[in-house]
């Protein structure tokens, strides 16, 4: 055998190898960034459902205080058109 023989016996494995590996590395790199995304969402849904119940709460005292409004604005209006129940 030649070394011209010898030398792309080895190095074709050799270039498949460094392929693979290169490949590889890509491949890990791709999932730990899956990885991360999926926790950033995880997290990011978790606070988006505590946000959630928190506007819930602010919804619910908004609508108690519009109530609140209306009756004294209702109370205010029935007075200013009956002069006896001031």
């Amino acid at each position: 055998m030649s070394f011209e023989t010898i030398s792309s016996v080895i190095a074709a494995p050799a270039a498949l190898l460094s392929a693979f590996i290169a490949v590889f590395n890509i491949i890990i790199k791709v999932n730990r960034t899956l990885c991360s995304l999926e926790i950033a969402v995880k997290q990011l849904k978790e606070y988006i459902e505590k946000q959630s119940e928190k506007n819930g709460d602010f919804y619910d005292t908004l609508e108690d205080h519009e109530l609140r409004i209306s009756k004294l604005e209702y109370q205010h209006q029935d007075t200013k058109n009956d002069p006896q129940k001031k």
